[in-house]
């Protein structure tokens, strides 16, 4: 029974390589070559425009964009005659049309890759941004002798993340003792830029003491 099926013969290197590249309109146009030359057994074979209009349903100057199509990737050969192009199929793809054309697939995925991770970082980059200023919002309003805020949150910006427990710890301690007194407390950026979270503070065991109770070694 399969002798007797009826069936076109199609290029591997358009099955394997160019056909997931090509147009719609070209991939038509090819299977449209090959029925007409190596389905009727023939290396070559004339066709018109028209022909291939009403074989593939697309229109003429689809036809002609396909054509040049598949002419730069070597799959097919047209010769230009009197009435028509007589068309065969190219079996022998060249290495430099394989070449150019996955190079053409290369640069499209690597810029497709590039946008892809421009626009991740530009994600990472707003979420970082909207984390800091929320975190400096929270230094600003409990560190209370604010003075140059615009200084101060562009040395807070520059802190890592990671920093932000240690300075929310530090900062009611630091404001409690060595910076009790507002007079001597250290300006904001002095504060940031020292990095005074990392200082250690020295707690007044007897501030909170009455005068007796000092006495009295309690």
């Amino acid at each position: 029974m399969l002798n007797k099926i009826n069936h076109t013969q199609i290029s591997n290197d358009f099955l394997d390589i160019y056909m997931d590249k090509l147009s719609g309109a070209a991939v038509k146009v090819f299977l449209t070559i090959s029925r007409k030359t190596i389905g009727w057994h023939k290396d070559t074979d004339y066709i018109s425009y028209s022909q291939l209009e009403n074989l593939t349903g697309l229109s003429v100057n689809t036809v002609k964009k396909a054509i040049k199509e598949l002419k730069n990737c070597n799959l097919i050969e047209a010769e230009k005659t009197k009435f028509c192009f007589k068309y065969s199929i190219n079996y022998k793809v060249s290495n430099s049309a394989l070449s150019k054309n996955d190079t053409a697939v290369s640069k499209t995925d690597i810029q497709n890759q590039k946008t892809v991770s421009k626009t991740d970082t530009t994600k990472e980059i707003n979420k970082e941004t909207i984390i800091k200023e929320s975190a400096f919002n929270k230094f600003w309003d409990l560190y209370d002798y604010r003075k140059n805020k615009k200084k101060a949150k562009q040395s807070f910006m520059k802190i890592p993340i990671k920093e932000y427990d240690k300075i929310f710890k530090h900062i009611p301690l630091y404001l409690d003792n060595d910076g009790k007194n507002k007079q001597y407390r250290k300006h904001p950026t002095s504060y940031i830029n020292g990095e005074c979270w990392n200082d250690e503070i020295v707690v007044d065991e007897n501030k909170n003491k009455s005068y007796d109770d000092i006495l009295r070694g309690k």
